[in-house]
């Protein structure tokens, strides 16, 4: 059996978009011949009363289940707050089990005041368990169940140690609206269209399969998609190449992560200029020239940290070096193992900061 699994949808009554998306959400899920859609948490945003524009949605997709399981913003979620029939709300732990050699599910509802540990232990799952398992939640992971005043830490934390005494085959935890790693054993789903600007990628939603527990993602591409993009810019004479290139590579880079067509809704792009360059006032008109010929979006071009610098032939010769320096240079993954692009760039601003410093 394949559940469809999402999370903080945070439906407002002022936001006709995200009604109209969900319903587009839920024919997306049963395009792909999924019949089970489980919300881990955050379906309305905090104050929500518009349960029969939600009610006629539903209304127009029967065949799909819904099953809402309360988050933070919406904990006071109840069943009798629908008229539809294809909604179930989880008030209390639930735990499904899955057919002969199939996964289980548990659901968990948000508690203020408590961890998932707590109740995991109140809800005696490993007596109720015949097999494998998949926790379903709304809260953080990885936070200290308390602090060193004996208080809630983050929202309904879930600890590495509480993995270790259950063993879930697998944790989706609604909460954090950023999409983890499909790799990991505590998957986020993420928000499955931005609530805010800040949210940028591709949006998903989950696809859970009982069968052999496995879980995959499904691109949703009907809905705005906000990238932030940053062009580095060195001073070798050739800026308005460079930042032509950077702008290439983002947009080739995006159009590997997400397969040609997926993408309806539109593509907001932020662009963020830095470095440094002898002829400033010219980039921010290359990068609106640039766009013009594409489908994307141009929302904003900042140049606050691209530096004016003056420059000389054996300047740019000496920052060619140092550009064919850093083009060789392999980062020890165990030294820096964040963003290895990020390091990269962080190098250049200290390198050009050095060779131009006198001058910048």
């Amino acid at each position: 059996m394949k559940y469809a699994i999402t999370a903080d949808l945070n439906l407002t009554a002022d936001n006709e978009d995200r009604l109209r998306y969900f319903g587009n959400l839920l024919a997306a899920v049963e395009s792909q011949g999924i019949r089970d859609l489980i919300i881990a948490g955050d379906f309305f945003d905090q104050g929500y009363s518009g349960y029969k524009a939600v009610d006629a949605v539903l209304a127009q997709h029967p065949a799909i289940t819904v099953t809402a399981i309360p988050g933070n913003h919406d904990p006071d979620i109840l069943p009798g707050q629908f008229t539809a029939k294809n909604i179930r709300v989880i008030r209390q732990p639930e735990y499904v089990a899955g057919g002969t050699g199939e996964t289980g599910l548990l659901f968990v509802p948000y508690r203020e005041g408590s961890t998932l540990g707590e109740v995991l232990t109140e809800t005696k799952i490993d007596a109720k368990k015949s097999g494998p398992w998949v926790l379903v939640s709304h809260g953080d992971y990885g936070t200290s169940a308390r602090d060193i005043n004996g208080n809630e830490s983050g929202y309904f934390p879930l600890t590495r140690r509480d993995l270790a005494v259950h063993t879930p085959l697998r944790v989706i935890l609604g909460h954090i609206h950023k999409p983890s790693a499909l790799d990991q054993t505590v998957l986020t789903p993420g928000s499955p269209w931005p609530i805010d600007p800040s949210e940028t990628g591709a949006r998903r939603f989950l696809v859970l399969d009982t069968r052999d527990g496995s879980v995959t993602a499904a691109t949703i591409g009907f809905v705005p998609c906000w990238l932030d993009w940053t062009v580095f810019v060195l001073p070798d004479g050739n800026e308005p190449e460079r930042i032509k290139q950077g702008l290439a590579k983002h947009y080739l880079d995006w159009e590997q992560k997400l397969a040609s067509g997926e993408q309806t809704g539109p593509i907001n792009v932020r662009v963020s200029l830095r470095g440094c360059t002898a002829r400033r006032s010219e980039a921010d008109g290359i990068v609106k020239k640039w766009f013009a010929d594409t489908p994307l979006v141009l929302v904003e071009c900042t140049s606050d940290e691209l530096r004016f610098v003056e420059t000389d032939s054996s300047l740019r010769m000496l920052t060619a070096e140092f550009e064919k320096a850093l083009d060789g240079l392999m980062l020890d993954h165990g030294q820096f193992p964040g963003d290895q692009k990020e390091m990269l760039d962080l190098i250049r601003e200290y390198g050009l900061a050095h060779i131009y410093g006198a001058k910048g």
